[in-house]
């Protein structure tokens, strides 16, 4: 069993920058934390599945944010950890507060817009304004970290898409700081008067946490999860049900089915897009399995199984989604896929039932109201 200094922080596409970014700030202080921890702050390791019926007819849409809505507090913030969107009133404010900071060894993590950045794949993209509204992310800022800076330029740390550590003039940070708001194509899309120029991420940890306290929490996630997943949650809201867990992967197999029997061959493409977000979830509980099994002893075995079941699971949902993708469907080739995945949802949930003996003993997360 190793400490939680140990683990080695793997940056994936899919965590937020802004969670990454404050890991990477908490780890600087010497604060014992690790990514896959925090980045499942919300519990979006538990799939899920909604069924919205609008105008007579169904949709279908999974989101890993969906699993906030099942109500338990914030890890992040049961650590103390005050996290809070500020802003300056100029630019040479903001430039003055990152010179000081940078002068202590201090790292500042602002909000930009990627479409300004010399270095990012959205730089003056067209395909950036256009898709925008588009977004599965919403309307919201991307966050950077400065390391070092000077009159002339400074130097970034960027986390998403990929790990890049680049410098750019002064004057470019000026404009990418502005943020999103300030693209005049942009100022008409819904909920953007939210984002302000030269916002920064204040990070401060109210209070002194050891280790103890840490692995303490790992393992009550853990075991919420697990506890969550197989108890398969259903939330019933305005027009719509969520499905989460094992409730979400039996709806998922209900409605491919429906294809099969030739009862519903409709928004295909929407199920497509359920498929991967909930092959994301899956990602999120990967990962923190595997950093739990470097810190906890008799992980190791189940964080490989899991592992193997969700290289299984990708291979197999992006083989079925070409199937649905195609213009003309092939029943026969498609029901095969079906199978397929209905037997991995069903090894997955005896992983669960094996996870879920190791963990019985420990707590549960609280509940928000509680």
């Amino acid at each position: 069993m190793k400490s939680i200094e140990q683990i080695h922080d793997n940056i994936k596409f899919y965590v937020p920058c802004i969670t990454t970014l404050l890991v990477r700030s908490l780890r600087l202080a010497k604060l014992p934390v690790y990514l896959s921890l925090f980045s499942n702050n919300g519990l979006p390791s538990i799939p899920n599945f909604k069924v919205i019926k609008c105008a007579g007819e169904e949709k279908y849409k999974s989101d890993v944010k969906f699993s906030q809505k099942l109500g338990y507090s914030s890890i992040i913030r049961s650590l103390g950890i005050e996290r809070e969107f500020k802003y300056f009133s100029s630019f040479d404010e903001g430039l003055e507060y990152i010179k000081e900071e940078n002068f202590k060894s201090r790292e500042v993590v602002i909000g930009v817009s990627t479409y300004f950045l010399p270095y990012s794949k959205d730089y003056q993209s067209k395909n950036y304004i256009n898709g925008y509204s588009q977004r599965t992310i919403g309307v919201t800022n991307h966050y950077v970290a400065i390391l070092n800076s000077n009159s002339k330029y400074v130097e970034v740390f960027d986390s998403t898409p990929k790990v890049l550590l680049e410098k750019i003039d002064i004057e470019v940070l000026k404009l990418a700081w502005e943020g999103d708001n300030s693209i005049e194509e942009l100022k008409k899309i819904k909920g953007m008067e939210i984002l302000k120029p030269y916002t920064y991420f204040f990070i401060k940890p109210s209070r002194i946490f050891q280790e103890v306290e840490v692995r303490e929490l790992s393992l009550s996630l853990v075991k919420t999860i697990i506890q969550e997943f197989l108890s398969g949650s259903i939330i019933s809201e305005k027009n719509s049900i969520i499905y989460y867990g094992v409730a979400a992967n039996t709806e998922v197999i209900l409605y491919l089915d429906s294809i099969i029997n030739k009862e519903n061959t409709s928004n295909l493409k929407e199920l497509q897009e359920c498929l991967f977000e909930m092959r994301i979830s899956r990602y999120f509980f990967r990962d923190l399995l595997s950093d739990l099994s470097v810190i906890t002893t008799n992980l190791d075995r189940l964080s490989i199984d899991y592992n193997n079941l969700v290289k299984n699971l990708d291979y197999t949902i992006t083989r079925l989604c070409a199937e649905l993708l195609k213009k003309n469907l092939n029943y026969k080739k498609l029901e095969a896929q079906i199978i397929i995945l209905e037997k991995i949802f069903q090894e997955e949930a005896s992983i669960y039932l094996r996870l879920g003996n190791k963990f019985n003993k420990y707590k549960l997360l609280k509940k928000r109201y509680i």
